[in-house]
């Protein structure tokens, strides 16, 4: 009787144990995109994203960026951030900030300055390499860069947040989440509407 409750205790606990750590779920983004079903996997599903910087005299930037692979040559990125550690250096309660549950704005991210944790930017590269992107591009005719953000109806929101150990310490997180966006051609004047987007992925501040 005992060696039977010690055995019913062992596989709870690991029942237990692998409903923690899939809590969230598996990496990956499933979306609409104009209304056919796509799927796609993590970069990494094996391990982690990583966060990015951008340094200047001023200081780094710091932010996440993380690709999802959709068919052969296709893939959708999700930058979160930026924000700027006062220190130098970013902390890891600075990094968790930058997932924490909630609605996010829609902005161009990979500029210096955009010292915003609550903004997002969804870029996709289709199967014949030409770039989308939520943030609309162009050149006018002096040259100049120009950069509108335009999602009326849009929306992105991260759902659930738990951190991860990563070597044994604590210094990663997974986060799901979900959005529906306008992504204009970059360069261009074609447009794709993404809707009922859902992605799950870990990420680590080293």
């Amino acid at each position: 009787m005992k060696k039977l409750i010690l055995l019913c205790f062992y596989f709870v606990s690991i029942y237990l144990l692998s409903c923690k750590k899939d809590k969230i779920g598996s990496q990956g983004i499933t979306f609409k995109l104009d209304g056919q079903l796509t799927e796609g996997a993590a970069d990494n599903p094996a391990g982690y994203g990583l966060g990015y910087s951008i340094c200047s005299t001023s200081g780094c930037y710091y932010g996440y960026g993380g690709g999802y692979a959709v068919g052969t040559s296709g893939n959708v990125h999700i930058t979160l951030g930026q924000i700027k550690s006062p220190q130098g250096q970013l902390s890891f309660d600075d990094f968790k900030s930058l997932f924490k549950p909630g609605a996010r704005q829609f902005d161009s991210l990979m500029v210096l300055g955009q010292l915003n944790s609550d903004r997002v930017e969804v870029q996709f590269v289709d199967r014949s390499g030409k770039r989308w992107s939520t943030t609309k591009e162009y050149y006018d005719t002096g040259g100049s860069l120009v950069r509108i953000i335009n999602q009326p109806g849009s929306s992105f929101v991260v759902d659930e947040v738990e951190e991860v150990k990563v070597d044994g310490h604590l210094g990663g997180v997974k986060f799901a989440g979900r959005f529906n966006c306008i992504l204009y051609e970059r360069n261009g004047n074609g447009q794709k509407l993404v809707t009922d987007a859902t992605f799950t992925t870990k990420v680590t501040m080293h």
